[in-house]
Order: C-alpha cells, then structure tokens, then sequence
C-alpha cells in the first residue's frame, strides 16, 4: 500500500535542492550545519541512490524527508513533520464547481400534454381528466421531435 508518507519520501531531492546548493561531487551543502559552504566547496550532505536517505559526513546527522524536515523546521514530533511535508508537497486536489445546466424541458412536456388524447392509457391506469390536467401528463409516441 502506498501511502502518503510513502509517497513523500520520494520528495527529499526536491527539498534538498530547495533548500540549499550543489557542491562538487554530487554532494549538496549541508543545510544543518553548513559544511561545503566554505571556500572550497565540498560539501558532505549526500543523498542515497533511492532518494529517500541522506547523511551528512561531517556533522553525522542522517535520516529520511521528515528528520530532515524536522531539523530545519524544528520539529520534533513526527506527526508535525509529516503535516509539514504534506503542505509543501502534496496538492490538496478540490473538484472543480461544475457549472449546473439546466435544460427548459417545458415545451416537450407541453407538445406530449397535446398528444395525451393519442392514446387511452392514463384512463386505463384510472387517471380521470382532472388529474391528468393537473400533473400535465403527456403521451410521445417516440417521433424525434
């Protein structure tokens, strides 16, 4: 099952390089302590070949999207880091407001209570004219009008 979280964790090269630069040799600034933002340019923060790991070689610090998320933002609960990952990467999709139509079936109705005198059948079911007028029950006899 894929979850939301699941899905998320493929986010962390995104957030990586939103959040900070490349430096030589495939490696990123840290973002938490700032190594590869010197002079040289060397950065240590890493990401895994499966994108969903990273580790910093000089402050040591590892984990996946929501450690990281938690770092940078302070957040300690996870729950509060999964909410925050959720605002940054995935689009709450709403409908779309379908515009109502509405079709005037007015003057069928009106052309099938002119041809109720086609056919005996609402007198057969026990219909009286009064009650046929009264709910301008109609007879078509399937022409294409």
């Amino acid at each position: 099952m894929n979850t939301i979280s699941e899905q998320l964790k493929g986010y962390l090269l995104q957030y990586v390089e939103g959040i900070t630069r490349r430096s030589k040799g495939n490696k990123y600034d840290c973002p938490l302590c700032g190594s590869g933002s010197g002079p040289n340019g060397t950065g240590a923060f890493s990401i895994s070949s499966g994108g969903e790991h990273w580790k910093c070689f000089a402050c040591n610090k590892s984990g996946n999207i929501f450690d990281l998320i938690g770092h940078i933002e302070h957040l300690p609960d996870y729950n509060l880091q999964l909410k925050k990952a959720t605002e940054l990467f995935i689009t709450i999709m709403t409908p779309i407001q379908q515009q109502e139509t509405y079709v005037d079936f007015s003057p069928f109705i009106a052309m099938t209570f002119q041809a109720i005198n086609k056919t005996n059948y609402p007198q057969k079911r026990g219909f009286n004219r009064e009650t046929i007028e009264f709910f301008n029950l109609g007879y078509f006899d399937g022409t294409p009008v």
